[in-house]
């Protein structure tokens, strides 16, 4: 989406950046998998769970999509460093949702391993661990977007009628549903979780594929079809374990080392599945 004169000039740290980024690369991936008509995984079943008749389930408009890819773009160069935008009102709109779908996938994530453990949200401390980080940067984060918001939203309104304005909003939230339900949905298409040592193994996979598919999202590449990906990550698993790759499993599970073992699992699966370039 083109840089108008309504847009404002903000700045952003690399960590607010990085949340941004990671829950819009969420949205990209699922849709991409929507763009060539396959139902992503995260994305509510209309088809097993019919809702109620009159259920509002928003409506899909190119323009605010542009958007969203236009801040995902621009945030994948400065997540380790930030930087200045140019931001109108409807991309800032947009950088707040995907903080917004970042934190719901990080706490489903969580809500998926506590129950691999048999555990209950309620009963685990969890203290100063990364999920309270995640929480209050965040709140943060999002604060900081509506103030900005704010700006651009009055700055906007000096250029176009409120009527005009009305209507864009409007759409906005439309769209937002949309993506809500069709490329964000967390609560109810779960992965498996199982018990004991297979259920272990199913859930290191799963974060495996989750590596690779930010990966690909990141190097502008397209998302291949969720089975093909599954079994070359399934090999790469196998053969990390088997000790035929320079890094070891416990290197490509350190968080502090997911920058090199995205990089890792990357050049693997372009190599297996001869990855297509992102075109929009």
């Amino acid at each position: 989406m083109p840089i108008g004169p309504e847009a404002i000039s903000l700045r952003l740290t690399a960590n607010q950046v990085t949340l941004i980024w990671a829950g819009l690369s969420q949205v990209v991936n699922s849709y991409s998998v929507w763009r060539n008509k396959k139902e992503p995984l995260y994305s509510y079943s209309f088809r097993l769970n019919p809702p109620p008749l009159g259920f509002n389930q928003g409506a899909y408009e190119s323009k605010s999509m542009n958007a969203v890819l236009s801040v995902w773009k621009r945030m994948r160069s400065k997540t380790t460093r930030g930087g200045r935008f140019q931001m109108g009102s409807i991309e800032i709109r947009a950088a707040i949702f995907g903080v917004r779908v970042n934190s719901d996938w990080e706490r489903f994530r969580r809500q998926a391993r506590l129950r691999l453990e048999g555990l209950k949200s309620s009963s685990v401390d969890i203290g100063a661990s990364p999920e309270v980080q995640l929480k209050k940067r965040t709140a943060q984060t999002i604060s900081t977007l509506e103030r900005h918001l704010k700006r651009a939203n009055y700055r906007l309104l000096s250029f176009v009628p409120r009527g005009d304005y009305d209507n864009l909003t409007k759409r906005w939230r439309a769209h937002v549903r949309w993506m809500r339900l069709h490329l964000a949905y967390f609560p109810a298409r779960r992965p498996p979780i199982l018990a004991g040592r297979k259920g272990a193994r199913q859930l290191i996979l799963n974060d495996l594929i989750t590596i690779a598919e930010r990966a690909i999202v990141r190097e502008g590449y397209v998302v291949p079809d969720a089975a093909a990906l599954r079994k070359v990550v399934r090999q790469f698993l196998a053969y990390s374990r088997r000790g035929r790759l320079p890094y070891p499993l416990t290197y490509m599970l350190n968080k502090d080392c997911l920058q090199g073992a995205s990089n890792v699992i990357f050049d693997f699966v372009d190599q297996k599945l001869n990855l297509v370039e992102w075109k929009q």
